[in-house]
């Protein structure tokens, strides 16, 4: 039980301000686009506080709930702050079951909480799932959980560098067992099962509209660069630290070390260039808005920590295998952005921000930031789409084709190994045979006069990252190097 304190009868307004010119600009953002900062509510004693808010979910246009990692968890009643519930522990995100019912994961598992009278306080709490090891290391994060049939899914973050640890070879993450580097399932019953094995540190957890559960993965041990994956039950997605925890295992087994299984890991649909792109992605969302958003329906936007800046994602199915392209949206925010929601009332992006002790480029310990559309047509590469040739360039406006200027692509992958992420390898400049243009001067094909997967892939070794490099072109010089650039993930050309 926890008690009600009085003064969070009281809400404290919801209030945001558009930032200033220096900040708009540091964003990079097309001006189709504008920022606002929130005035984050104080404690109950009226005190600022670090609020980092890293789970946001929306019941409708008027109620929302914020987890913090460390200042409680929020409920926002009609654009009105109030503390729903305090005490926890690194709270990453939440599943909203009704007005007055959440789950929320903590390092130690999941919890619901329960406001029983209706005066936005949750005075019962019950625990959902425990059911792995928590030794208390800082690292030991639970990402999660979301809905999904019935019950719920979190991933186990590995631990970080304990010397009794079982690191798989590598000098940082490992394992004591009790699952980490996997994802659970439990169901509404409280019956709890292991879901998908291989993780390192899944700091993103969604499910995408056509109800398919995506996770992103941060660079480092065997993951020579940030990626986003598909998860299929079963499945097997990169780092071989976890597989200890499988059933007669121990880390002298020969079924878990990198030369048995490397060659069963999943394939990421994407690929994100470490420093270039991201160096830790966080929670993809994807706009659902339909247009009131601006014209990238569909599309993943997914943040980065690190980096502080927001990408969009598209993704094809070519030949049955997931690929797609990175495009970037906002730069250098103010902290590392983690958790992206659209707000159904006014169509929104909220941005989650923490600077976490780490390095964020945006500065601050931490921000809650929301990005608006004015209703203005973007000056934006739309998505890209791989041809048997090479790449068709979608613009959302018409170029000057006739004095366009050069485009540049270059090619690269990366080595998953032991090693603590991987240098850019195979590095090459692809040769353009031809650049031909749709009538209405919105579509770009771009063909090569070599252009075809390896013959013989390399266990180990990612799939190729095709960077498509505008900042030459009329279009680069019109938006800025930051929203001129492109990284396509090929993993299959059209036959």
């Amino acid at each position: 039980m926890n008690s009600a304190p009085r003064e969070n009868l009281i809400g404290q307004k919801v209030q945001w301000s558009k930032a200033n010119d220096t900040e708009q600009k540091k964003a990079g953002m097309d001006q189709a686009y504008t920022l606002y900062n929130a005035e984050v509510p104080k404690d109950i004693h009226g005190r600022k506080q670090l609020f980092e808010p890293l789970g946001i979910e929306f019941l409708n246009k008027d109620i929302a709930f914020v987890t913090t990692r460390t200042a409680g968890v929020w409920k926002v009643v009609n654009d009105k702050w109030f503390l729903f519930s305090e005490g926890h522990y690194d709270s990453l995100g939440l599943v909203i079951e009704s007005e007055n019912s959440i789950v929320i994961g903590e390092k130690p598992g999941l919890t619901r909480l329960i406001d029983s009278d209706g005066d936005n306080w949750a005075d019962k709490r019950e625990n959902i799932s425990d059911q792995f090891r928590f030794s208390g290391n800082y690292h030991e994060y639970l990402h999660g959980p979301i809905s999904y049939k019935g019950g719920y899914l979190y991933n186990l973050n590995l631990t970080h560098n304990l010397p009794s640890n079982y690191k798989a070879g590598g000098n940082f993450m490992g394992t004591g067992g009790g699952l980490k580097g996997w994802m659970c399932y439990v169901d509404k019953d409280g019956n709890f099962s292991t879901f998908a094995n291989g993780f390192r540190s899944p700091a993103g957890l969604s499910l995408s509209p056509d109800k398919e559960i995506i996770y992103t993965e941060n660079q480092g041990e065997y993951v020579g660069t940030s990626k986003v994956f598909k998860v299929e039950k079963g499945k097997f997605y990169g780092n071989p630290t976890g597989l200890v925890d499988l059933p007669g295992l121990t880390f002298k087994s020969p079924e878990v070390q990198w030369d048995a299984v490397k060659d069963k890991r999943e394939l990421a649909m994407i690929l994100l260039p470490h420093n270039k792109v991201m160096n830790a992605p966080g929670n993809p969302t994807w706009d659902l808005t339909k247009g009131a958003f601006g014209p990238f329906k569909d599309q993943m936007f997914l943040g980065d920590q690190t980096q502080s800046c927001i990408y969009r994602i598209d993704t094809e199915t070519i030949n049955g295998i997931d690929q797609g392209v990175v495009l970037p949206f906002a730069n250098k925010l103010a902290s590392g952005v983690m958790r992206l929601t659209f707000d159904p009332k006014d169509k929104s992006l909220w941005v989650g921000q923490t600077g976490r002790g780490w390095r964020a480029r945006g500065g601050a310990e931490s921000s809650l930031q929301k990005i608006t559309f004015n209703g203005q047509e973007p000056n934006a590469i739309y998505t890209i789409n791989v041809n048997a040739k090479g790449f068709d360039i979608h613009f959302t406006k018409a170029q000057d084709s006739q004095n366009f200027g050069p485009i540049k692509v270059s090619s690269w992958y990366y080595e998953d190994s032991r090693h603590y992420g991987s240098p850019e390898k195979g590095g090459r400049s692809e040769e353009i045979s031809s650049i031909k243009w749709s009538a209405d001067k919105k579509t770009c094909s771009v063909e090569f006069k070599s252009f075809k997967i390896e013959d013989k892939k390399v266990a180990g070794h990612t799939s190729r990252v095709y960077y498509l490099d505008l900042t030459q072109t009329s279009f680069g010089k019109t938006v800025g190097a930051f929203l001129s650039k492109a990284y396509y993930t090929l993993n299959s050309i059209p036959k």
